[in-house]
């Protein structure tokens, strides 16, 4: 579980930066994005999609590591 205070990007890391990073560093991979209605899976797939399309989901491990240790301060 990921406890953060509103506002705080959760959905955006956990939602899109965390699978379209997995995805770009395991191609041959699949993720499910489970949501309570369609609309919202609609969207972060597109989203995820969009950054895997662009590049920018191609970031290193040490950059996910920095996120990370930066948000646990």
């Amino acid at each position: 579980m990921l406890f953060a205070p509103p506002g705080s990007a959760k959905s955006t890391y956990v939602s899109i930066l965390l699978p379209s990073w997995y995805l770009a560093n395991n191609p041959t991979h699949s993720i499910l994005a489970a949501t309570h209605n369609v609309e919202f899976a609609e969207k972060w797939g597109r989203r995820v999609a969009e950054a895997l399309d662009s590049g920018s989901a191609a970031f290193r491990r040490d950059d996910v590591e920095q996120l990370v240790g930066d948000a646990s301060e």
